[in-house]
């Protein structure tokens, strides 16, 4: 779509103002001279506009123009200023006029001329039929003839190929795009004024390859002045169309069917004839302007809907008829924009022309957009594009006079320059003229120069650019005056056969200097900050206004310029005020040069300055320390920090990092924040804590308001000389009385450097000594392992310390013992009866009397003997028996003993009552084991009891191989009861409680021990019965008594 704003005179892209009844545009363009801005308004010597070219040898109306593909434009026939037709043909190339090889054979007015290109590239272009003759009588022709290109030769020749089958003038003619140029209607006459025979139907084809012409059907309506048109069919084939120009004013649309006219299409929605036909780059064929029905110019316009027939399109702001329109396209760059100029108007002919742009995504109807007027008001104008990529305007009929006159487009903007004053010997920043292309094509600039002047200079000469459409060149120009005064001069530029000038002006002035500051001394400034002072440098005492041109500061680094910056204008009588900002980089003095340049002279202003710093530094390790600490041990290493600098600085804390957490620390963490004078130091004391035999490295980061960064390194290597006694994990070792105590340990050399040799090792305060060899070297990380026997003499805590003697020292570990008291028990043998409940006697041979209670575990064979209770010995009152408990289980038998008092002598203290059984031998040994809950050692010497009057002897045991035996406990039952079983083996067997109607109550598989709930079952007697295989094996009477 072409935007409103880029042509026409009547929008522009900046502000407008109006003289003589034209729009001018200007552009603002801001010049930067060393940072003061310059806004000058930029006067356009150049600007869009039509201009006027080379005239046509002929003044001309009626002819007709094509662009070839050569870029030539080619101009033949029509009707001169006498009136007569001509059989002229002329050339438009390089901004002048030419003839073709020959002229046409016919003199011809208000022809068709079509050109097309063949498939190697090459235009061919038929110039068919029209009127010749002279004024007040023409007559119309047949003939048709083609022009053609020699490329030997480079040159354009025409010859005759034929006859039309009738004679006409103001025919229509369109290629179909299959080989063919179709001619339909016209005029046939044979004398007379001017388009006043009488239409006709006829129509013929050209064949472009053979150039035969052949008459094929006629049309359904006569017409003349109208539409032959090609379009995309509604099969997407190319169609030839004709509207409009019926003589009956009636409309009618024809399609071409090969060689038949079908007048059955949708006629056009208006009349229209002499309008400006076309058939758009989409191949959709459009209609626009022309007479209507009342002979009043349109600004309408339809085109052809292959499926819905005629449709109205935008309507152009300018009435207009016989006017032309071309497809802005050259022979290498194409649009989607068509250009239509002057033609008749409601009153007179009009000099304006339009662009319409196809239609888009953005803009579906298309749409007409005002483009810039040309210089003359005329209709018959002819339009093309030469090979320049610019509009060429020929001829036409101005109110009844037939013009020569030519009008080429110049699409380029570019403003004026005026470099302002300038001291000679001096040169100007650059200048920017800028060229705009406002036109719709690419279009080359060239041979871009400023001839006769050597105070003006192109900076970025180029020979010749292409600017894109709506694109634009920026030319650099320099203004260098020699003597005093005003300075012109032009830059010229080639556009096509167009040349254009921008003019360039500038004063050369000499300015008079006094220098009002020689030095300026910036004092002390701490580095990496800055300070800026401003003093008056030089005035003008001139009549002139000088231009600053720069200011340098040499050497650079320290001083920077802060204002002004670039070039600034110094009037007569001011002060130049320069601000100069100093920042130094280093301890030191400073000095350099501000530089003020004005043209070809310089005023030097010396600077001095002097950097100061506030820092610290502090002492470091540079390599690694090996130091003697073992894992767990510190040691404190000092730092000294220093204030060398010229200011205060203050420390607010200390980062340490290390490589293992932990490791290093500060020892004083309130030595911080402190601040600290100029030659002051302080000494930072570091708590090294290794946990590990490896190198360790850290830093400490002084955190200060200093210029730098303090960072001190750390780095040590702990060597571990002391070898390790690993000794089971105990806090203390409980022993009974005569007791003595085996531990085994190992000896480890932890070090990771050095060997260990094993002197001795001894145990002190406690007896004791050391099995196995341990005098032996050991290298890093080796072990020897040793057991040490210890045999304490007495009673209570007692610590054994362990002493390893190396050749690197001594190394100890404590060994906490805690020797107990025995109680001291003794079973009596006992001897009785299957059946009977007997009293086993135990007594006492030691002197404790101070526990209460102790807990003991009676051994014995569960097949013999059941254990019942706990009775005092015969005599004896030892025990409390209500507080004492007996718990059986087969085997075991837990006692609880609660004293009343104790023997001081050997003597019988209590008795454990059993019922013996039937067992498995025929007797059964008894033994104690003490409780770890007691606060005291048991020692015992084992008991037995031995079954007398056995009937039958070892015979009648319940044992031997394959036995089967079980009891119940505890008897009676109150909730729970515990079977237990001696069996080979359990595979199938289960353990069933039956009522006494023999009903199973309850089952569980067997086992050695098998648990039974039995808070279920009421009071009572039951059996509890052993199942195996099927078959019951054991009946046990068992009683539940609550």
């Amino acid at each position: 779509m072409i935007n409103k704003h880029t042509y026409g005179n009547l929008f522009c892209a900046s502000n407008c103002f109006e003289t003589a009844g034209m729009y001018i545009r200007y552009s603002l363009i801001l010049v930067v001279f060393f940072g003061i801005a310059s806004s000058l308004t930029q006067a356009q010597t150049t600007k869009p506009e039509w201009r006027l070219a080379s005239p046509l040898p002929l003044s001309l109306t009626g002819h007709q123009s094509v662009t070839l593909h050569t870029g030539e434009v080619l101009v033949c026939g029509g009707i001169t200023s006498s009136g007569a037709a001509t059989s002229s043909s002329y050339l438009y190339k390089n901004g002048g006029w030419s003839q073709t090889a020959n002229q046409l054979q016919f003199s011809r007015a208000y022809h068709s001329l079509v050109a097309v290109r063949k498939q190697n590239g090459e235009s061919i272009v038929f110039a068919i039929g029209g009127y010749s003759g002279t004024s007040g009588n023409y007559v119309s022709i047949p003939s048709v003839e083609v022009l053609q290109f020699n490329s030997g030769s480079k040159s354009w020749s025409w010859r005759m190929i034929g006859n039309l089958p009738a004679a006409v003038g103001n025919c229509a003619a369109a290629y179909d795009k299959k080989g063919y140029v179709v001619v339909s209607g016209g005029r046939i006459q044979n004398n007379g004024n001017l388009n006043t025979g009488l239409p006709t139907k006829s129509s013929a084809r050209i064949n472009v390859n053979t150039l035969a012409i052949e008459r094929i059907g006629d049309m359904s309506t006569a017409r003349s002045e109208h539409a032959t048109l090609m379009l995309n069919g509604a099969k997407g084939d190319s169609v030839i169309l004709t509207a409009s120009g019926e003589i009956n004013n009636v409309s009618a649309t024809e399609l071409l069917n090969v060689t038949t006219w079908d007048a059955r299409a949708n006629p056009p929605a208006f009349m229209q004839r002499f309008g400006a036909n076309f058939t758009d780059v989409s191949e959709v064929a459009r209609m626009v302007g022309g007479l209507d029905t009342n002979g009043k110019p349109a600004t309408k316009g339809q085109w052809y809907d292959t499926k819905s027939g005629w449709r109205a399109m935008p309507r152009m702001q300018t009435p207009r008829a016989k006017a032309h329109i071309t497809h802005i396209a050259g022979i290498k760059d194409s649009t989607r924009s068509y250009l239509i100029v002057g033609g008749e108007s409601t009153s007179g002919t009009t000099p304006n022309t339009e662009i319409f742009s196809q239609p888009d995504n953005s803009n579906p109807n298309g749409s007409w957009s005002p483009f810039d007027v040309l210089k003359s008001s005329a209709s018959e104008r002819t339009i093309s594009i030469n090979e320049d990529n610019l509009a060429l305007v020929t001829g036409g009929n101005s109110n009844n006079t037939v013009l020569s006159e030519c009008e080429l487009y110049q699409p380029f903007s570019a403003n004026d320059v005026d470099f302002g004053q300038q001291e000679i010997g001096g040169e100007t920043q650059r200048m920017v003229v800028n060229v705009s292309n406002r036109w719709l094509l690419p279009v080359q600039l060239r041979t871009i120069r400023i001839p006769g002047s050597a105070e003006f200079r192109l900076v970025n000469s180029r020979d010749s650019v292409t600017i894109a459409p709506n694109g634009s060149l920026d030319i650099e120009v320099r203004f260098r005056p020699n003597t005093i005064g005003k300075r012109i001069s032009y830059l010229y530029f080639n556009a096509g056969s167009l040349v254009d000038s921008v003019q360039l002006t500038g004063e050369g002035i000499k300015s008079n200097i006094n220098v009002l500051t020689n030095s300026k001394d910036f004092g002390v400034r701490r580095i990496l900050t800055d300070s800026t002072i401003c003093f008056s440098a030089i005035k003008n005492e001139g009549k002139d206004t000088t231009v600053v041109d720069s200011i340098d500061i040499d050497p650079s680094g320290v001083f920077t310029v802060v204002s002004p910056i670039g070039r600034v204008k110094l009037p007569p009588d001011s002060t130049l005020t320069v601000c100069v900002k100093f920042t130094p980089s280093a301890r030191q003095v400073f000095g350099a040069g501000a530089i003020i340049h004005i043209s070809d002279r310089s005023y030097p202003v010396s600077l001095t300055g002097k950097g100061i710093r506030g820092f610290i530094s502090t002492t470091s390790q540079i390599n690694c320390d090996t130091v003697k600490v073992a894992p767990g041990d510190s040691l404190v290493y000092q730092l000294v920090v220093s204030n060398n600098s010229d200011l205060d600085v203050k420390i607010d804390s200390t980062i340490i990092q290390t490589s293992l957490g932990g490791t290093f620390k500060l020892k004083n963490p309130l030595q911080f924040p402190v601040t600290m004078s100029p030659g002051q130091t302080q000494t930072v004391e570091i708590i090294f804590k290794p946990q590990r035999e490896a190198q360790e490295q850290g830093t400490v980061k002084y955190v200060n308001n200093g210029d730098t960064v303090c960072i001190a390194n750390l780095c040590f290597v702990p060597r571990n000389r002391s070898i390790n006694i690993n000794i089971p994990q105990s806090q203390l070792y409980t022993l009974c009385e005569g007791d003595s105590l085996r531990l085994p340990i190992v000896l480890e050399n932890p070090s990771n450097f050095d060997d260990l040799i094993i002197d001795d090792v001894s145990v002190k305060n406690v007896p004791g000594y050391i099995v196995g060899n341990v005098n032996t070297t050991l290298q890093p990380h080796e072990t020897v392992p040793a057991t040490i026997v210890l045999g304490p003499s007495g009673l209570g805590t007692q610590q054994a310390l362990i002493v390893v003697l190396t050749n690197q020292g001594s190394s100890q570990s404590l060994i906490d013992i805690n020797v107990l008291p025995s109680m001291k028990f003794s079973i009596d043998a006992t001897a009785a009866s299957v059946g009977e409940r007997t009293v086993c006697i135990v007594r006492r041979s030691d002197i404790i009397s101070s526990v209460n209670t102790i807990n003991l575990t009676l051994n014995y064979n569960g097949s013999v003997i059941i254990p019942r209770a706990i009775v005092n010995a015969p005599g004896k009152n030892y025990i409390n028996t209500q507080s004492s408990t007996l718990t059986n289980s087969f085997g075991k038998a837990n006692l609880s003993l609660v004293w009343n008092s104790h023997p001081t002598a050997p003597d019988a203290v209590f008795g454990i009552e059993c019922d013996v059984l039937r067992g498995d031998d025929l007797q059964t040994s008894l033994s104690f084991e003490g409780s770890y809950t007691n606060s005291v050692c048991v020692q015992q010497t084992p008991g037995s009891l031995i079954i007398d009057n056995f009937c039958g002897g070892r015979s009648a045991l319940v044992s031997g191989k394959g036995a089967v035996m079980m009891t119940a406990s505890p008897l009676p039952i109150t909730q729970d009861v515990t079977i237990h079983i001696i069996a080979p083996t359990f595979d199938n067997s289960f353990v069933h409680i039956r009522s006494l109607l023999g009903d199973v109550i309850v089952t569980k598989n067997a086992e050695s021990t098998v648990k039974m709930d039995m808070q279920l079952l009421t009071s009572g007697v039951y059996f509890c019965e052993l199942i195996m295989d099927g078959s019951p094996v054991l009946s046990l009477p068992i009683t539940i008594m609550r």
